[in-house]
């Protein structure tokens, strides 16, 4: 009895033993179908960082579809970045406003004109100092270019990593036209262009109530 029960082990060991060694090329197939929604997820997220970034830099670096910049708008530079905070528009005086006394009076904007003022920050953000000129802004009125009539700050240069703030001051015709201002940047062959708006029309007779 003995001797049937020892030879009845071996074969039942060999047959535990088949059953529980498992099929290699199923446990590979299986690890692999397990780690594949995680690749596939990673593969997703490096794609949306790379459309991310590009769109990021399409931004910054891109123009308006029209070509010109709007008022209050970081502008790049080949120095840095310009910006037009704000403008207003100032109309002229007529002869109510100066008593009849027009004569003499530095800058002096009559009735049918305008002040154009715009405020201007320039940012320098090169290691070393830039030119800077009230020149290199112009005001576009049609087909013309207006030369700045007055400036806060004159010739000179920008500091390095430095910032300044500017105003300056257009005359230009109370008729109602379309105004943009050109600012030619000295490291760059296109001149900057940036919408401002239009101005009214000035009286065709009596006096004009302005303040």
């Amino acid at each position: 009895m003995k001797a049937r029960a020892l030879s009845h082990t071996p074969a039942a060991v060999r047959r535990n033993s088949r059953a529980s060694v498992p099929n290699s090329g199923t446990g590979v197939s299986l690890r692999m179908a397990g780690r594949m929604p995680l690749l596939v997820m990673v593969m997703l997220i490096a794609v949306i960082a790379i459309i991310g970034g590009y769109l990021a830099v399409d931004t910054l670096t891109s123009k308006p579809h029209n070509g010109h910049y709007a008022i209050g708008e970081h502008i790049p530079t080949s120095f840095g970045g310009l910006t037009i905070a704000s403008y207003e528009t100032l109309k002229g005086l007529n002869e109510n406003d100066l008593g009849g006394m027009s004569h003499g009076i530095q800058n002096f904007v009559a009735e049918d004109k305008a002040q154009i003022q715009i405020f201007v920050l320039l940012t320098n953000t090169t290691g070393q100092p830039i030119a800077y000129s009230p020149d290199q802004f112009r005001l576009i009125d049609g087909g013309q270019l207006v030369e700045a009539t007055t400036a806060s700050v004159l010739h000179g240069p920008i500091q390095a990593n430095a910032s300044i703030e500017t105003t300056l001051g257009f005359v230009v015709p109370r008729d109602g036209a379309q105004f943009a201002i050109e600012f030619r940047d000295l490291g760059s062959a296109t001149p900057i262009v940036i919408d401002l708006g239009s101005t009214d029309h000035a009286p065709t007779g009596g006096t004009d109530e302005h303040h």
